[in-house]
C-alpha cells in the first residue's frame, strides 16, 4: 500500500468482520481504519457493516451504516434490497459476486450491478 499513490491507486476500503454472529458491534480497529481512510482519500468515510444475525431474516439486507459524528459513530440509514431479492436472483441463475470473490479476482465487481439491474425489471 505504500506505493499506491504514487502508482495511481487509493486505498478506498477496509473489510472487517466479527467473530460471533451475536457481536453487533463495529471491529475495535473500524472506527480508526476508517478514519485513517478519510485523512488520506480527502473524503469522509463511512463503515458499513454485515450483520450476521440480520442476515438470518430474508426480509433484512443486513446491513448497518455508521458515519463521524463528532468523536463517535452515528447510525446511518442504509437503503439496500432484502437478502430475499438476492436469493430470488440466485434462483434465477444470476451470477452474484461476493467481495471475497472479488478479491481473487478484480475483474469480478463486488457491487453486482447486474444483480440491481435484474431487480428493477423483476
Amino acid at each position: 500500500a505504500h506505493d499506491a499513490p504514487a502508482s495511481g491507486r487509493r486505498i478506498v476500503g477496509y473489510y472487517a468482520a466479527n467473530e460471533h454472529i451475536d457481536d453487533a458491534s463495529a471491529a475495535r480497529t473500524a472506527g480508526p481504519v476508517a478514519d485513517a481512510l478519510a485523512k488520506g482519500g480527502g473524503a469522509p468515510a463511512v463503515l458499513v457493516q454485515i450483520s450476521n444475525r440480520r442476515l438470518a431474516d430474508a426480509g433484512d439486507h443486513g446491513l448497518s451504516a455508521f458515519a463521524r459524528a463528532g468523536d463517535s459513530w452515528g447510525p446511518l440509514d442504509v437503503a439496500c434490497a432484502p437478502s430475499s431479492k438476492f436469493l430470488a436472483a440466485l434462483d434465477a441463475g444470476i451470477e452474484i459476486v461476493d467481495f471475497d470473490a472479488h478479491l481473487d479476482d478484480v475483474a469480478k465487481d463486488w457491487r453486482n450491478p447486474h444483480v440491481g439491474d435484474w431487480l428493477e425489471a423483476n
